[in-house]
């Protein structure tokens, strides 16, 4: 008898804990989303108006970027796409690329690490109408910023 007690107890506790867990969770899951709506807009501010120290601004100084080099992609750092980014600038000028909206699809969160499926729509260029890829960023301070970039 005893030990079904202790055992009706024990799963009433982990019951417990585990809805405070979840409730915890509720109430940071806008927050967060809010948070990378929020630089996601940013981003696209930069985008559009070609501001190159707004869009390297969003990077962790740790960041990883997926690019088309010589037809293969390849990941570089902050500083090789600091390096491309004026001649990223001129070519996107040139097509008159232009983001137009996204949707955040999926949002994963662990911590100060989250994981974010982006589908940005957008007008010419290899923007004309959708383009989905991934955005993993962690907290620094009271920001986001992104360290791997897989667009």
């Amino acid at each position: 008898m005893r030990k079904q007690i202790y055992w009706v107890i024990r799963l009433q506790v982990f019951t417990i804990l585990l809805f405070v867990c979840f409730a915890v969770s509720a109430d940071i899951q806008p927050e967060v989303k809010q948070a990378f709506h929020n630089l996601i807009a940013k981003y696209m501010e930069y985008f559009n108006t070609r501001n190159p120290d707004g869009i390297i601004s969003m990077y962790a100084d740790d960041a990883m970027i997926k690019t088309k080099i010589k037809g293969k992609e390849k990941y570089i750092s902050k500083e090789e796409f600091m390096a491309r980014l004026p001649d990223d600038i001129k070519e996107w000028k040139k097509k008159k690329q232009k983001l137009v909206d996204f949707n955040i699809e999926e949002l994963e969160v662990n911590g100060d690490l989250a994981k974010v499926e982006i589908e940005f729509r957008g007008k010419q260029g290899i923007f004309s109408g959708r383009l989905k890829g991934n955005i993993e960023a962690k907290k620094v301070g009271p920001d986001w910023k992104i360290v791997v970039d897989e667009f």
